[in-house]
């Protein structure tokens, strides 16, 4: 009983009966799965198959027809992820005039994120220090993924949903960072 106790202590989010039709068609259909503290959960599917919505569904974008979300063992009688999740979306560049340092840094302070933390995932982990001086719009795809990754990385929420973020690189990246 106690394995079950600690198991369910480090549940981080639980998801059961969570179901989305949009008109006539159901999109998601009686999803149910529990994510662990450092845990990484890939949805895997083809095109069209929900994947999106899912998460839009679990960063409070779009609502669900029914379902319950559970945090930890408590069910909050309004959705709200915002404490919770750190949701980005596929294909977006963050202020893409600006430079990639000054995107990092704005970031590191909204989050209020430790130096030594910041450079160790910048340096370190994502190995960005070349790219520091170029404008975002001007990343490569790879380059550009490491940014969002970092950003990701910065956040204080303790889950990280992100919408085909990454190659199989960076995966291994964010494997090791969690």
């Amino acid at each position: 009983m106690a394995v079950a106790a600690q198991a369910a202590a480090n549940v981080l989010l639980r998801v059961e009966g969570l179901r989305k039709e949009i008109g006539d068609s159901d999109i998601l259909v009686d999803i149910n799965f529990e994510l662990y503290k450092g845990e990484i959960l890939g949805l895997i599917g083809p095109n069209g198959a929900g994947k999106t919505t899912l998460m839009e569904c679990l960063a409070g974008l779009r609502p669900c027809t029914a379902g319950m979300f559970y945090v930890g063992d408590e069910a909050p009688a309004d959705w709200d992820p915002k404490g919770l999740m750190f949701y980005l979306p596929n294909n977006v560049a963050p202020y893409a005039e600006l430079y990639t340092i000054e995107v990092l840094t704005f970031f590191g302070r909204v989050y209020d994120v430790d130096p030594r933390r910041w450079e160790r995932i910048i340096l370190d982990e994502l190995s960005l220090q070349p790219v520091l001086r170029k404008r975002v719009n001007a990343l490569s795809k790879g380059n550009m993924q490491r940014l969002l990754i970092a950003l990701a990385l910065m956040s204080p929420q303790p889950l990280l949903a992100l919408d085909e973020p990454f190659d199989h690189r960076g995966a291994e990246v964010l494997r090791q960072s969690v």
